[in-house]
């Protein structure tokens, strides 16, 4: 696979990031400050040889960690809250990608704010080659879109994960909201409304092996004044069904109200929704991946109350070892600000942590507004 790797010295971007073996350090062994480890499992699954259930904090700008048996057929799924102060989308925006047996976390900057950290959640799983072959890349852009070129794929059978940083100081989602979509099988197509800053990051090609999944690709917008639509798709089962998806944000206005969409992944439709309606929402790329046997997706809606910093889903079929979770776009979702659209973004950030029999879902500013979600377990 080809991408635009010309900024990226990898020598000389990891000599200062601090490495970690995560299965010898524990929490107390770490220095204050620096990285906490509170979980790591692995499970043998279906169409994967491991799952890896790790939840860190840090309030450095980028941290290594090294996880047993991680190769580069592995993807992140991974959640974050923001603790303290009033950071901007360059202190938010993770970039996410693996190297060997390495997970690498970026940000553009730390904020230089005491007590401020970033919380961290999720897995990283490692796919069966025989059911799963994942190509990797890097993208680079300060204007407002870009291309990277690629073998060719059966769309069919092929989708898309994307994960960047942003070195604005804005929180304005125009900016800080790129799209990514196949364009032609051999084009990766990423955009954006607005040109500030520089956007960074990483992209994973997912190819399908032995006819292991279907995926359809969508794509649609939201008009101003509307806060809900419904995009057809071809007949699914749920159970064995996942949502991915990316979008931009015209208006420029930092509100989650304005910008974050919630999607539901239904038998026959995806229902997309936001809040507020003043502005439309412009390319809203969806993968529906379908897997042809063996994985247990379970769906769910989630909401935290207004003035709530957490909420607690029960599920007594939730196994921390084998369940991973993660929403149609990260876990950011619908914020409905209550009147005041003045919400701040952190407090649009969601951490969801796997528990046996449960998940948690925290955010860091639960100052005003309620937060909609729609996470997927799945068990691959």
């Amino acid at each position: 696979m080809v991408g635009d790797t010309s900024y990226f010295d990898t020598e000389d971007f990891f000599k200062d990031i601090p490495t970690r073996d995560i299965a010898k350090d524990s929490a107390q062994d770490l220095p204050s400050g620096d990285v906490n480890l509170d979980t790591i499992s692995s499970a043998r699954l279906s169409n994967a040889l491991a799952s890896h259930a790790v939840s860190v904090r840090f309030n450095n700008a980028s941290i290594s960690l090294q996880i047993p048996t991680l190769n580069n057929n592995s993807l992140p799924f991974l959640s974050a809250s923001y603790q303290r102060g009033d950071p901007t989308l360059r202190h938010l925006n993770l970039d996410l990608w693996i190297e060997g047996d390495t997970l690498q976390i970026s940000r553009s900057s730390a904020p230089a704010i005491e007590g401020e950290e970033v919380r961290v959640s999720g897995s990283v799983v490692a796919f069966d080659p025989s059911r799963m072959a994942i190509e990797c890349s890097t993208f680079r852009t300060a204007n407002v879109d870009t291309s990277v070129i690629i073998a060719p794929v059966d769309l069919s059978r092929t989708f898309l994960n994307l994960w960047y940083k942003i070195n604005t100081g804005t929180n304005n989602k125009n900016v800080a909201f790129m799209s990514a979509h196949f364009k032609t099988p051999t084009e990766i197509f990423f955009e954006r409304h607005g040109p500030d800053g520089i956007i960074e990051g990483h992209f994973c090609v997912s190819r399908a092996v032995n006819q292991s999944f279907s995926v359809q690709h969508l794509s649609s917008q939201m008009n101003a004044g509307q806060t809900m639509i419904s995009i057809p798709i071809d007949p699914i089962d749920p159970s064995a069904s996942l949502l991915f998806l990316s979008h931009q944000a015209t208006r420029l206005q930092s509100s989650p109200g304005y910008s974050q969409v919630a999607c539901e992944l239904l038998s026959n439709e995806i229902r997309c929704h936001r809040s507020l309606g003043e502005n439309e929402i412009t390319d809203i790329h969806l993968q529906v991946v379908q897997f042809s046997e063996r994985s247990q997706v379970s769906h769910y809606k989630v909401e935290i109350a207004d003035g709530e910093p957490q909420t607690r889903l029960v599920d007594p079929t939730i196994e921390k070892s084998d369940s991973v979770i993660f929403g149609p776009m990260g876990m950011l979702g619908e914020v409905a600000t209550d009147g005041d659209s003045k919400i701040k973004v952190p407090g649009s950030f969601v951490e969801a942590i796997v528990e046996d029999g449960s998940i948690l879902f925290r955010r860091g500013d639960p100052e005003k507004g309620k937060i909609l979600v729609y996470p997927q377990v799945v068990k691959w």
